[in-house]
């Protein structure tokens, strides 16, 4: 019996360890929290992945650290954001931080990315104002702010977008983009994905600890589907573009992987919670003991 009972609360201890297992991140390309001193963030070079730090060429807005990161329900978050801003604008003009990066997917791979968007600006007005974060040029467009519409755009990289005005993005409230590029490099394979979710609609997906574009079909704020290209992934364009000035906005939590757990956080479970299903595993092996 003792021997049984210790081969019990083994099996607890271990289901313990793969609770939390279940419920901590995979292998990610590329991370980025924003963990710097608020201020710019030309010259930050935090994060996993990258082959640079960030970098600010335009004169024609800012583009800073927040003193505050931005949340999102129960998905943990650390670090700061970015706002990237436009304040006046006579005609039209972009502004961005720009960065290389060095881990990259393989051909035949699919590009999972996620991260949180906020438009931070109070002017409200949907004309001519953009905000994306996209790569190699005009590829992997992730358009948060479609110009002219309270919506997103998606553009795999042949210049054709994928849009959905049908509800409204820029209410100053935190979404949580994900976004799934097909078969990166081949000549045909997947269509390029983006869900825009809500808290519930997080809650939801990842309520049996892992997440799929299944899941995440069924359960988003939005939805845009592109048709596949073969493009090749490189570095990041994150920032604004406008002719009617104010406009900002603020990104945080950049996750790129190839699955959606990679770029998906889900909640670990409280140390309370953990202790008392281990300590139940002992209360049982010291009892039959």
């Amino acid at each position: 019996m003792r021997v049984k009972m210790r081969t019990m609360w083994l099996v607890g201890f271990v289901g313990c360890v793969l609770l939390v297992g279940t419920v901590s991140q995979a292998a990610l390309l590329i991370t980025e929290s924003f963990d710097y001193a608020a201020g710019a963030i030309k010259g930050q070079n935090g994060g996993t992945g990258w082959g640079g730090a960030w970098s600010v060429n335009d004169t024609d807005g800012t583009a800073v650290v927040t003193s505050d990161g931005l949340t999102f329900g129960d998905m943990p978050v650390s670090g700061r954001a970015a706002e990237v801003s436009i304040s006046s604008a006579g005609t039209f003009v972009d502004m961005a931080a720009t960065r290389s990066v060095s881990n990259m997917p393989n051909t035949g791979d699919d590009l999972w990315v996620s991260f949180l968007y906020k438009r931070s600006d109070s002017a409200g007005n949907n004309g001519s104002r953009s905000a994306e974060i996209r790569h190699n040029g005009t590829k992997f467009r992730m358009q948060i702010k479609r110009s002219g519409s309270q919506g997103a755009a998606l553009d795999y990289g042949d210049g054709t977008y994928a849009t959905n005005g049908t509800k409204n993005v820029q209410d100053g409230n935190v979404y949580f983009v994900v976004a799934r590029f097909g078969d990166v490099g081949e000549a045909t394979g997947k269509h390029a994905l983006m869900w825009i979710l809500t808290p519930d609609d997080y809650d939801t997906v990842i309520a049996d600890g892992t997440v799929s574009a299944t899941e995440l079909d069924a359960n988003h704020y939005l939805r845009l589907d592109d048709d596949h290209s073969q493009e090749t992934f490189g570095s990041i364009w994150m920032g604004v573009a406008t002719s009617q000035a104010p406009f900002a906005a603020t990104f945080d939590e950049l996750k790129y992987g190839t699955s959606a757990d990679d770029v998906v956080s889900q909640p670990i479970p409280e140390p309370a919670t953990i202790g008392l299903l281990t300590a139940a595993g002992m209360f049982g092996f010291i009892r039959r003991k």
